[in-house]
């Protein structure tokens, strides 16, 4: 290699890398870019769904019908067999690094095991997150998707194990991600890359209403999301409105929504679905908080991250900000019932410099802990 020669790296993701939708698809941008300042960098986005007949046929069945989904032979619908013919074409070339981009695309690395160092970017623990989220569905008494998850969990609990030992360096997205990974495979080389987001000076916006305004920013195509627009609707704001604070507006935004969500949110008053968009600034321009009542799943919220970045006051469950060193009262609000995020919303209504503060306090966090330089322990 010629002294001016970058080495070269493979990047295997299930999703092509891109800001501003999915968390990761936005992970998957923050990582491949700064892998490119030391590395040639190829990515090969090998989407899952058109690998083979058994493949599809699981990911339609576990949409449409998830209780059926559950009692399929195979793998779940996002596992990436090694023999994919898209695989193949990468596979037949020589790398010096490859860092592969969550345990789905394991099988895709296997060709290089041994002939070069290959890294693993777990972001969350795929058992433990769905194990989580088949709880919730299963609260929720949405059974079928429940046992099609704890299936889906089962298989990922093996995967697990035969393959995190066979990557150089594992990474995931927090501490606690990292526990449950040293947990299940002693010995790993697991490290922390948190996300990150990038910080935008603030520009000042006319307000298009006075009505005070939450804001909620998520795939609605993921059950946790879909859950907590929910939950917002049929829990969070009755109680608002129960004790009287005038009038509050909800604003949803993200892609995925399902027709029956879609029409939930039409026929509540106060309720805006803006659909996907692809720059959020003008959102949270408007918004008083950003609500983010999360109650199942795994990794770190870049949500939140983003309204820190926003200067957006953030009131979250303890859920939401798992995997985030903040505080109660001191970078957002924190509350897991109803009421308790009906109090911390109260709050920020009639103390608008406990807002300010709050906005003050988490972005400092987010430009020390979540910036650019938080991604060097892939170097």
């Amino acid at each position: 290699m010629a002294p001016d020669t970058k080495p070269s790296l493979l990047f295997l993701s299930p999703c092509t890398p891109r800001d501003g939708h999915t968390g990761l698809a936005m992970r998957a941008l923050a990582t491949s870019q700064h892998l490119r300042r030391r590395h040639d960098v190829e990515v090969a986005a090998i989407d899952s769904f058109g690998s083979d007949f058994g493949t599809r046929l699981r990911r339609c069945v576990r949409f449409w019908a998830p209780a059926i989904a559950a009692y399929l032979p195979g793998a779940p619908s996002d596992w990436t067999a090694a023999n994919a013919p898209t695989v193949a074409a990468v596979t037949r070339r020589n790398f010096d690094r490859v860092h592969v981009f969550r345990l789905a695309m394991a099988p895709c690395a296997s060709a290089f095991f041994g002939r070069c160092r290959c890294d693993l970017d777990l972001d969350e623990l795929e058992s433990w997150t769905r194990r989580d989220i088949a709880a919730l569905a299963h609260r929720n008494r949405h059974y079928g998707l429940a046992a099609a998850l704890s299936s889906e969990a089962a298989f990922y609990e093996r995967a697990e194990r035969e393959w995190l030992p066979r990557f150089d360096r594992v990474f995931t997205a927090s501490r606690a991600e990292a526990e449950r990974v040293a947990a299940v495979a002693p010995g790993v080389d697991v490290r922390i890359v948190p996300n990150v987001t990038f910080v935008t000076p603030k520009t000042p916006t006319l307000r298009q209403s006075e009505d005070f305004t939450l804001l909620f920013v998520g795939n609605l195509g993921y059950y946790p999301n879909h859950d907590a627009v929910v939950h917002l609707i049929r829990d969070i704001l009755p109680r608002w409105n129960a004790h009287r604070h005038g009038a509050v507006r909800l604003v949803v935004a993200g892609g995925g929504a399902s027709p029956r969500l879609q029409k939930l949110m039409a026929r509540v008053p106060g309720v805006e679905y803006r659909g996907f968009m692809e720059l959020l600034t003008s959102a949270y321009s408007q918004a008083d908080v950003a609500i983010v009542p999360l109650r199942a799943g795994g990794g770190t919220r870049l949500k939140i991250l983003e309204a820190f970045a926003h200067e957006v006051p953030v009131v979250a469950t303890t859920k939401a900000a798992e995997g985030l060193d903040v505080v109660d009262g001191r970078e957002c609000l924190v509350g897991d019932t109803p009421d308790a995020i009906v109090h911390a919303c109260e709050r920020l209504l009639e103390n608008r410099s406990l807002g300010s503060s709050l906005a003050a306090q988490a972005l400092a966090y987010v430009e020390s802990r979540h910036g650019p330089s938080a991604l060097d322990s892939l170097d």
